[in-house]
């Protein structure tokens, strides 16, 4: 558990001096005891967001010192652990979800990057479903099937295509076959012109997985 440590120390300490649970608001110099004892019960829950009361605590002569200093490093490290479990978890959940898709990329030209729920709305617009008769062709190593599909959107002036661009410039369709990786498609000269890695943390495709 996150909080073992911490609350074997505490505990340690307060078996030591004699406290009773009641009394560490007032050993703390703190007049509303309720407040303390929420704040005191948080720390031993993890919560090492409360700078303030842990340097009340370590100004403390009943609970300061290398023991609670072991307690605070061991609940970090085990947050770090937690955090990078949770991100494994979320990766592996959305790689098994993955499907190939288009995600069109548009030119900011020097304009604010979206925010709130405008960025809300962007995968709604810049996702490009690929049906699965062409992608049962793509299948068999045709990338210009995938060609002929992208093209055949660009002359549909009702196509996500232009519903985009109320993000910017359309410039290119990236093509992910794969969940880190993309065939770049160039509207402009309506062909692929290379292939890239993607990163679903970083790059705006980051928008899917919120």
């Amino acid at each position: 558990m996150i909080n073992t440590i911490m609350q074997e120390y505490m505990k340690s300490q307060m078996q030591k001096h004699k406290i009773q649970r009641g009394q560490i608001p007032a050993l703390l110099g703190y007049k509303n005891t309720a407040k303390a004892l929420r704040r005191f019960d948080a720390l031993l829950a993890g919560n090492l967001e409360d700078k303030d009361f842990i340097e009340c605590i370590r100004r403390s002569s009943y609970f300061s010192g290398s023991g609670f200093e072991k307690a605070i490093e061991a609940v970090a490290h085990k947050h770090i652990i937690d955090r990078q479990e949770y991100q494994l978890s979320r990766e592996l959940k959305f790689r098994k979800q993955f499907r190939p898709h288009g995600w069109i990329e548009t030119e900011l030209k020097g304009g604010i990057e979206p925010r709130g729920m405008i960025r809300m709305a962007i995968p709604s617009k810049k996702f490009i479903h690929v049906p699965d008769e062409v992608m049962r062709e793509y299948s068999k190593g045709k990338l210009g099937i995938i060609k002929k599909y992208f093209d055949a959107l660009c002359n549909d002036l009702s196509s996500k295509i232009y519903q985009s661009m109320m993000f910017g410039k359309p410039v290119r369709i990236l093509f992910r076959d794969r969940f880190d990786h993309c065939h770049i498609y160039d509207l402009e000269q309506r062909r692929f012109i290379g292939k890239k890695s993607l990163d679903w943390k970083k790059d705006e495709i980051k928008c899917l997985y919120y």
